[in-house]
């Protein structure tokens, strides 16, 4: 939902150049990145992996909600690699607590719904986000209303996940 509408929050929203998306998103992703490396890694090595990915959830929650309340665009790059830098604590370490909660036979159906949902979402998101700016909502309302869901919807999701 955010990031279909964060470059023309950018550009038409803050009044950023063009150039300013591509570094906002390669900021994102390269910090990301290299979370990742070492989450997966990290992850091997703890017996706590279920809280430490609920914080990687938390941290993309708070990064998406600092949207809410920017003035200027350098400061989406801030919010925007919290927030990637949570999505890249917790994807290694959800991955792995996925294939540790199913059986061997059962993996491919595991992470087929497990991507399927995450489709799910890509399509509806940026469909209520349309909707919200449509119906006279901001580009803040679309930032409240992405951050809002997560944590009770997620949490449940880690629920059913052993405690691995």
């Amino acid at each position: 939902m955010v990031f279909a509408v964060l470059p023309l929050f950018i550009t038409a929203g803050l009044g950023a150049p063009a150039v300013a998306v591509g570094l906002v998103e390669g900021i994102a992703d390269g910090s990301s990145a290299v979370v990742k490396l070492w989450s997966g890694w990290y992850s091997d090595r703890i017996s706590w992996r279920k809280r430490l990915a609920v914080g990687g959830y938390g941290t993309t929650v708070v990064g998406l909600g600092l949207l809410v309340a920017i003035t200027s665009w350098p400061q989406v790059i801030v919010a925007r690699a919290l927030a990637w830098m949570g999505r890249g604590l917790r994807q290694p370490i959800r991955s792995a607590m996925l294939a540790g909660s199913v059986g061997s036979a059962d993996l491919g159906k595991a992470f087929g719904f497990h991507e399927a949902l995450d489709t799910a979402g890509a399509l509806l998101g940026p469909a209520v986000a349309l909707l919200l700016l449509a119906t006279g909502g901001t580009f803040r309302t679309v930032f409240w209303v992405a951050t809002s869901p997560p944590p009770s919807s997620r949490s449940g999701r880690l629920r059913w996940c052993s405690r691995r």
